[in-house]
C-alpha cells in the first residue's frame, strides 16, 4: 500500500513490541528473521514525523511567562508576561490573549483591549498556536 496515514501509533507499536517477545516458532532463524522485521518496523515508526495535536489546556495552567518590558508612549512598563496565546471564555467567544503575572496575581488579557475578559467572562481554556508552515 502506497497511502500514507495519520494515525495514532502507539497501540501498533506496542503490538510490535509484543510481537518481537512473543516469536516462537521453533526455528531460530525464522525468528531472528521475523524479529528483525519487527525492529524494522519500530524504526520507521520511531523516525516517523510526529504530529503534534493543539489541545485545550485549563486556563488555571498558564502559559509560561518570561520577563518583558514595553513601552506605550507614555511610560515604560516591566513584568511577567505570556506568548500570545488563543483564549476560550466562559460566554462561549474565543479571542488571542495572553497571561500576565503582577505583584504575584495572574490575570488573562484580550490582545489590544485593557479588558481583560470582563465582558467575556474568564478564560477557562487556552491553547498554544501551531507552528508556522514550513514552505
Amino acid at each position: 500500500m502506497s497511502e500514507r496515514m495519520i494515525i495514532d501509533a502507539l497501540p501498533a507499536r506496542n503490538n510490535i513490541l509484543l510481537g518481537i517477545v512473543a516469536t516462537n516458532t521453533g526455528n531460530a532463524v525464522v525468528d531472528a528473521m521475523i524479529r528483525g522485521a519487527f525492529r524494522a518496523c519500530l524504526e520507521e515508526l520511531d523516525d516517523a514525523p510526529k504530529v503534534e495535536v493543539q489541545e485545550w489546556r485549563r486556563a488555571s495552567d498558564p502559559p509560561p511567562t518570561h520577563n518583558e518590558t514595553w513601552n506605550d508612549g507614555n511610560e515604560t512598563y516591566s513584568g511577567e508576561t505570556s506568548m500570545k496565546v488563543w483564549a476560550h471564555c466562559a460566554d462561549g467567544t474565543q479571542h488571542e490573549a495572553h497571561y500576565e503575572i503582577h505583584d504575584g496575581t495572574g490575570q488573562w488579557f484580550v490582545e489590544g483591549q485593557d479588558d481583560r475578559f470582563d465582558e467575556h467572562g474568564n478564560v477557562t481554556h487556552w491553547m498554544y498556536y501551531p507552528a508556522a508552515p514550513k514552505d
